[in-house]
């Protein structure tokens, strides 16, 4: 196993952590796709730390089953599985700062677990909302440390070019448009 296959599994979840929080604080509508990205961080920060201790996982695994296969028992971060498992639709916006709280929790473990030193968390400020708009907000990607990247021409995201990114036709995960892959 090479260091750069989990670092960029790494480095992935480290994004979707940062959208995770960027969207949070629009709040709302928002509120779901924060969720999401909060998920799929924690899910590829544990998949990280699978790949670094050589464990076979099953791509369809989600975050309990990754937990487990770990043989952590840390009840604290149990926890913190279990409650960015729930599939809760009404408790999305009601819990959503501990959700994303629960991620950063279980990010810290598995750099702490790899030896891998990390950046501190942008800061994010509260996005004033003006009005009560039905529009989705999509997040930025940070793209400069990537050469080729998918983006959806409807609402400009930008998705990273990785191993874990489907071939072919790629739908936007926020609108449901077909990307293009843009070198």
């Amino acid at each position: 196993m090479e260091e750069n296959d989990f670092m960029e599994v790494l480095s992935e979840g480290w994004d979707d952590l940062v959208d995770a929080r960027q969207l949070a604080a629009h709040g709302g509508d928002a509120a779901s796709m924060a969720l999401y990205h909060a998920r799929q961080a924690v899910e590829k920060f544990l998949r990280a730390l699978a790949m670094s201790k050589a464990i076979k996982i099953n791509i369809t695994w989600g975050l309990p089953d990754l937990w487990a296969a770990l043989d952590e028992s840390d009840a604290e971060l149990q926890q913190s599985v279990e409650a960015l498992s729930v599939k809760d639709e009404d408790a999305e916006s009601d819990h959503l700062s501990e959700r994303i709280e629960a991620a950063v929790k279980l990010m810290d473990f598995v750099y702490g677990a790899l030896g891998v030193q990390h950046e501190d968390l942008p800061e994010i400020k509260p996005v004033p909302r003006a009005g009560t708009s039905r529009k989705k907000i999509a997040p930025r990607r940070d793209t400069r440390r990537r050469k080729r990247f998918y983006m959806c021409p409807r609402c400009g995201v930008n998705i990273p070019f990785t191993h874990q990114t489907a071939r072919g036709r790629v739908i936007c995960p926020h609108c449901g448009g077909l990307m293009r892959l843009v070198s």
